[in-house]
């Protein structure tokens, strides 16, 4: 029989072993900033759940095991980094025993372990690396277009933001949300959001410009374009704003990671008698026969369009900009070339942050009156909508 003092020294030898340095830890903590670092959790690891007193309730999991035979192992001899940082997860007590127990532990493989250690870790970077001087205010605007609710779209929304290297000046938006029940197809819908979007605008936001106690706004809207128009003209592009554009496939308000350039082209009449008609074809084309079927007459048709209009093809920031350029220069040239014109008649067809965009770029003092018109199913046809004066 063995001696009991060959056994002892192989078992604080191998205790040891076990034990994080404290400079390691240290790495580890600070990389996971104290959260949890399983991808649903996030949970804090340094305070007490039910009476939020300081108390560690955080494990250092081992990605690759200790044990050759544990969670993961292979069978082979342990490496000489196993207790370094890059093999370490911080998790919540629950979550350890989660990755770990034999019943549950065969779909945490060592690869998914890792990737979610990384994303965890680049976004403490991310937000850590944010200066308090890029916060913004998030500003939702939803009307009854797209099946998402508000509660989902605030997160995608802050993710859009980390993107662009911003953080909420909150944790809550600003909700601009409709209140009629009635049909886009009857008169006094429009009358009764316009109304309603200007009060909740005045009594929210604008305090918030005027006292200079915000300087940055990032605005996600998703409703119909005459109200989008409306929201970005009470913004104007005097205020530092991000608009952001809805994309589908997965749903995200952030900008894919590819960037684009278009093409804007202006269309102008042949002559400019009449009460000048600005179509914005960009979404879809615009049949003329439509625009004869619902604006009064006489009137000469202004386009702006590109060459292949798709709903799907505002894809960056850069046309974004380019388009709030190209909306500026024919709403001057039509001032110019229509001097005795009292209003523009506006039909269109373009991706939601292109109906803020426009509403931004409007003149309150120097242009004229932008008169809606909004494709409506149930008439089949343009219909008016509202007129932005």
């Amino acid at each position: 029989m063995p001696r009991p003092s060959n056994h002892q020294p192989n078992r604080k030898t191998s205790k040891a072993r076990r034990t994080i340095p404290s400079r390691t830890e240290a790495e580890l903590w600070g990389r996971a900033a104290g959260r949890c670092q399983f991808p649903s959790c996030n949970k804090v690891v340094y305070l007490s759940e039910s009476t939020s007193e300081p108390v560690n309730v955080a494990d250092k999991a081992h990605i690759r095991p200790f044990a050759s035979e544990g969670p993961r192992g292979d069978g082979q001899p342990r490496s000489a980094s196993i207790n370094a940082s890059d093999n370490l997860m911080l998790l919540c007590k629950g979550c350890h025993k989660t990755i770990d127990d034999p019943t549950t532990s065969g779909r945490y493989s060592e690869a998914q372990l890792r990737k979610w250690k990384a994303d965890h870790e680049d976004r403490v970077r991310r937000v850590t690396g944010i200066k308090p001087s890029r916060k913004s205010q998030v500003v939702l605007y939803r009307g009854r277009i797209g099946a998402i609710t508000s509660q989902q779209q605030y997160p995608l929304a802050v993710d859009a933001l980390f993107k662009e290297g911003w953080f909420p000046q909150s944790d809550r938006p600003i909700e601009l949300r409709m209140v009629s029940e009635l049909d886009d197809s009857n008169p006094e819908f429009w009358t009764t959001e316009g109304e309603h979007l200007r009060r909740r605008f005045n009594r929210e936001i604008k305090p918030l410009i005027e006292e200079d106690r915000l300087l940055h706004f990032s605005v996600f809207g998703l409703a119909s374009q005459p109200l989008l128009v409306l929201l970005g003209s009470l913004f104007t592009d005097q205020v530092p704003a991000e608009v952001y554009q809805p994309h589908r496939n997965p749903h995200r308000w952030a900008w894919p990671a590819t960037s684009g350039t278009t093409e804007y082209q202006i269309r102008r009449p042949d002559d400019y008698q009449g009460t000048p008609a600005l179509v914005v074809s960009l979404s879809a084309t615009i049949a003329r026969i439509r625009i004869a079927d619902s604006a009064p007459t006489p009137h000469s048709i202004w386009e702006i369009t590109i060459p292949s209009p798709s709903p799907h093809f505002l894809t960056s920031k850069e046309q974004l900009t380019d388009f709030g350029k190209a909306i500026r220069k024919v709403v001057d040239d039509i001032r110019v070339s229509c001097p005795a014109a009292e209003e523009i008649l506006v039909f269109p067809a373009m991706p939601a942050a292109c109906a803020v965009e426009m509403g931004r770029v409007r003149l309150p003092k120097s242009d004229l009156p932008w008169r809606f018109f909004d494709q409506n199913n149930t008439h089949n046809r343009f219909i008016e909508a509202l007129t932005i004066r």
